[in-house]
């Protein structure tokens, strides 16, 4: 009776270790825009829909665009379906029927609501059929037109219709039989399974399969061969949706979790429930081989791998010791408590419940004298269900000594303790220092362990001394030995990577840039030949044949929490987490080859849509362009880098998550705008997105108006003088009785006019605004044409006056000046100096008196010196005068003469005699008068070095 009791607990005190698939969870929370979520397809350009009880979304990886249409009765969507031509299908619970074309959602009238749910087919790619109380109604997608109606007899059949693309599969309640009914011939029958409710009947590669909805425990399939066979399901309860998955899984779907089975392998016997918390309503796999699971009320779930199972989810690991040989794990947990996972039968059997809470930061099981040591608040030793413990604190690693001894890293203690007796302990190192790990070579005895003090190594017998590297010490986290019989001591660091060493020489060194997700590593292990550890968010592994560095995250299905220790089992990967142990094989492919594809999904400019089927052409005021776009790489998670470039030029990284380039404010050109994308493992785009447009230039930048624009000021200006000199004309013969003095001085007046603007400066400056067009300078050509247009209009107004004011006769000067340069280009170099004291508002001079001067010191000096021309104009008040100092180092008066002789039979230069005509009419009266004095100048060689003109004007107020 004992015995019998005996067996009793232990039989108890097994608890089968559930286990499910491991996934990463998109909710409301994360941006979702409902929990609730009724089924799921991927199109053919790879993005995944979502018909939810909000209606229709189109998800990308990172955004959710909404689908509406005004007609919808009722907005939860459902029955997602695929045409041949590539369009979404679905319908509401009212049974209205809608597709999206033209990136919009459509409403089809023509198949007329039943007033409930009735699921969809679609059958020969273009045939949509709908099942209903009493006919079959099928439509083509392609005319949107009822094309047959099949009537129904009076037999009672279930509401759900499969279709294999060939036929439709529904059973008849009535008959108890499941009939196929192919689009041409006449149906064919397949007997129920005796006591089975039978509600879906599937086809999956020859196989039919018969399945219950209400109370399911079992299915039946029937073979190809005519043969049938049971398969029993883990949980009995309520089947709400089936699905075939890519011709290769047949999906259930339960209130209480899901099936799946892989018609790759052997019909099962029975299977079990996937995530049994959750109510689900659909499975996809996407084109990357990732699974998407619909749920009510949890929302989207993304399964990387169905490889990667969590073992007793929601229980907090922490430590774990594996047992190879006999199929066992010991497991340590945050709250103290010790378990065995006996993974044959996949039970987890309670070793000890801890008494204070404390996390199991230690654990070590003795295979010689099969006992378990641990440590959380204490140092412990488990045997046969009795614990006894030492004195001793926060021991953070325990490793093989010899056969009766333990080497223990604790704080304040690094030494030995008895197996038998852990309270016989022996101090190797007598320092309070913090001691995080402790590995002892099998070979030499030697103990290496990592200490808040440096990497150091004590040899039996022999005093310890620091391994530093570069001469650094080290701040190491977790060691380990590689195996084999010359053993290589591999120890984490807390910030600086991986190292390796032979003894104390250091072998490698490991980092981010050699592949590491981050340098700081918290838990290291060697199994076989590779080196796994673990930094906050990835498992890493190091193949000691290849060198190379495999890593596993979030993207390969492993949950995001923190990941605290590592165990091998023959080819399984075993990773204590938070939210449970995680499992995966150890040959899991690490690295993400599927290429992220780029969809553009709209092209704005100044908020207006523009399509991309012709290169678009925007005006210069419409430039501030936006490029919307998607990136289609769901394994990724958002995990990938967007490059874009313009014109060729350099490439700029966008920040992540984002999916709009934003371009404001261009120029006016034609734009190459390409853009490209890698993923985390940095797997390119297979090709790059290229956008082209163009901005227009103004009209006013073009070469006809720039054209017409110069022909208008060269009439302007001629028109302008000619309607002057009639003026002027029709004035001098109404005043022809005023005195002669008066007439003289008018017309000299006049002939300063003509010099000023006399053909051969209008000429010049003509030429050069045609030269800036020719050179495609338009900025040039625009500048010129505003300051010449600007000078012209001054010289017009002011030699309407006798006097001006002195800033406006140097506003003129320095218009004149910047037009020279502008033609002279970088060969001539004026400065134009105006003394502090001058009040240049009030002061009045006669009306284009110096401006002469200054173009005979230009055209008859400085035009003739081939290089480094300069020149300078001076004003500056001496007692009641204004002295005005011109001064160039042209070629000189002589040489001009000479040079204009040999290049004409006879030159005067017309602005200085009708300057001087104008001075002598000025000078006869009773003013003061105006002087005149030109220096000729020379350089140390005798030689002409320029001009000095200096002008003495009676300052007027």
């Amino acid at each position: 009776m004992r015995a019998l009791l005996i067996l009793l607990l232990l039989w108890c005190s097994h608890r089968l270790a559930a286990q499910q698939v491991s996934y990463q969870r998109l909710d409301k929370a994360s941006g979702l825009p409902s929990n609730t979520i009724y089924d799921l397809i991927q199109d053919q350009q790879g993005f995944i829909w979502l018909a939810t009880d909000k209606g229709l979304y189109r998800y990308d990886g990172v955004l959710y665009q909404p689908y509406r249409n005004h007609s919808q009765n009722d907005k939860g969507l459902s029955n997602l379906m695929l045409d041949g031509a590539g369009r979404i299908w679905c319908q509401n619970f009212s049974g209205q029927f809608f597709y999206v074309e033209a990136d919009s959602l459509r409403y089809c009238a023509v198949v007329e609501p039943l007033g409930s749910y009735y699921p969809a087919v679609m059958l020969n790619r273009f045939s949509l059929v709908n099942f209903g109380p009493h006919s079959l109604r099928v439509l083509d997608t392609r005319t949107l037109r009822l094309t047959n109606s099949l009537p129904l007899s009076y037999v009672h059949y279930s509401p759900y219709a499969f279709s294999d693309g060939q036929a439709i599969y529904l059973f008849a309640g009535g008959q108890q039989r499941a009939v196929r009914v192919p689009m041409q011939g006449p149906p064919t029958y397949i007997p129920n399974e005796p006591g089975l409710a039978t509600f879906y009947v599937v086809k999956v590669r020859k196989h039919t399969f018969l399945i219950p909805k209400a109370d399911a425990s079992r299915l039946v399939v029937q073979r190809p061969d005519g043969g049938r066979q049971v398969i029993e399901l883990g949980h009995t309860g309520l089947i709400q949706n089936v699905r075939v998955i890519n011709d290769r899984y047949l999906g259930l779907f339960c209130s209480a979790g899901f099936y799946l089975l892989d018609m790759n392998n052997p019909l099962p016997q029975r299977l079990s429930v996937q995530l049994p918390d959750k109510n689900c309503t659909g499975l996809m796999l996407d084109n990357e081989g990732n699974f998407w699971l619909a749920t009510i009320n949890s929302g989207l779930l993304l399964i990387p791998s169905m490889q990667v199972n969590v073992i007793a989810p929601g229980r907090p690991f922490t430590r774990l010791q594996a047992l190879p040989q006999k199929r066992q794990m010991y497991l340590g947990t945050a709250t103290g408590e010790l378990a065995r996972l006996d993974l044959q039968a996949s039970a987890i059997t309670p070793l000890y419940e801890g008494t204070s809470n404390t996390e199991v930061i230690s654990l070590h099981y003795d295979t010689t004298a099969r006992q378990l040591f641990f440590s959380s608040d204490l140092f412990r030793r488990w045997n046969n269900g009795q614990t006894d413990f030492a004195q001793m604190l926060s021991v953070k690693d325990i490793a093989p000594f010899d056969q009766n001894r333990l080497a223990i890293a604790a704080t304040g203690f690094l030494g030995v303790v008895s197996r038998h007796k852990p309270e016989a302990t022996y101090e190797i190192n007598l320092s309070t220092a913090r001691n995080r790990a402790v590995v002892v070579h099998p070979i030499t005895r030697t103990l290496y362990a990592a200490t808040s003090q440096g990497f150091w190594q004590y040899p039996s017998g022999s005093p310890g001394s620091e391994i530093k590297a570069d001469n650094k010490s080290l701040s190491l986290s977790d060691l380990t030995l590689t195996d084999g019989p010359a053993p290589l001591v591999f120890a984490a660091s807390t910030n600086d990577g991986i190292y390796a060493f032979d003894g104390p020489r250091q072998t490698l060194h490991l980092t981010e840039k050699d592949g590491l997700a981050d340098n700081a590593v918290y838990r290291i292990q060697a199994y076989k030949n590779q080196i796994w550890w673990l930094t906050e968010k990835a498992v890493q592994s190091f193949d000691l044949r290849t060198r190379t560095i495999r890593t596993y995250d979030r993207t390969d299905g492993l949950p995001d929490t923190d990941l605290k220790d590592l165990a091998f089992v023959d080819h399984m990967v075993y990773v204590a987490t938070l939210s449970g142990l995680v499992r995966f094989p150890r040959n899991l492919p690490a690295t993400n080859t599927h290429r992220p594809r780029l969809v553009v999904t709209g092209l704005l400019c100044n908020k207006q849509a523009f399509s991309l089927d012709k290169k678009p052409r925007f005006a210069y005021d419409q430039n501030n362009v936006e490029i919307h776009f998607s990136v289609l790489s769901f394994r990724s998670q958002g995990d990938v880098r967007v490059n874009y470039r313009i014109n060729g030029q350099a490439w700029v990284t966008l920040d992540p998550g984002v999916r709009m380039l934003s371009l404001p404010s261009l120029a006016p050109d034609d734009y190459v705008v390409e853009i490209r994308v890698e993923n985390e493992d940095g797997i390119s785009s297979p090709q790059t997105l290229t956008v082209k447009f163009l901005v227009q230039s103004p009209f006013w930048l073009s070469y006809p108006f720039l054209g017409a624009l110069m022909l208008a000021i060269a009439g302007l200006v001629y028109g302008s003088n000619q309607r002057r000199l009639s003026r002027q004309k029709r004035e001098s013969a109404l005043q022809a009785e005023k005195a002669a003095l008066q007439q003289e001085l008018q017309k000299s007046r006049l002939t300063a006019i003509k010099s000023q603007m006399n053909p051969h400066f209008i000429f010049n400056a003509l030429n050069t605004i045609q030269l800036y067009i020719y050179l495609n300078e338009k900025q040039q050509a625009s500048s010129y044409l505003v300051k010449f247009s600007e000078l012209t209009r001054m010289i017009l107004d002011m030699s309407n006056d006798e006097t001006v004011a002195l800033a406006h006769e140097l506003k003129a000067i320095r218009l004149y000046l910047e037009l020279e340069q502008m033609r002279f280009e970088d060969s001539l170099h004026c400065q134009l100096v105006v003394a502090n004291e001058l009040d240049t508002d009030h002061i009045r001079i006669p009306s284009m008196l110096i401006q002469p001067y200054i173009e005979n010191a230009i055209k008859h000096g400085l035009m003739h010196k081939k290089h480094d021309r300069n020149l300078l104009v001076d004003f500056r008040q001496t007692g009641p005068w204004l002295e005005v100092t011109i001064d160039d180092d042209g070629v000189g008066r002589q040489k001009s003469s000479e040079i204009n002789q040999q290049r004409a039979r006879r030159h005067e230069s017309f602005a200085t005699q009708a300057n001087q005509k104008r001075l002598e009419l000025l000078n006869d009266g009773d003013h003061s008068h105006i002087g005149i004095r030109i220096i000729d100048k020379y350089d140390i060689f005798h030689k002409p070095a320029g001009t000095t003109v200096i002008l003495h004007i009676p300052v007027l107020t």
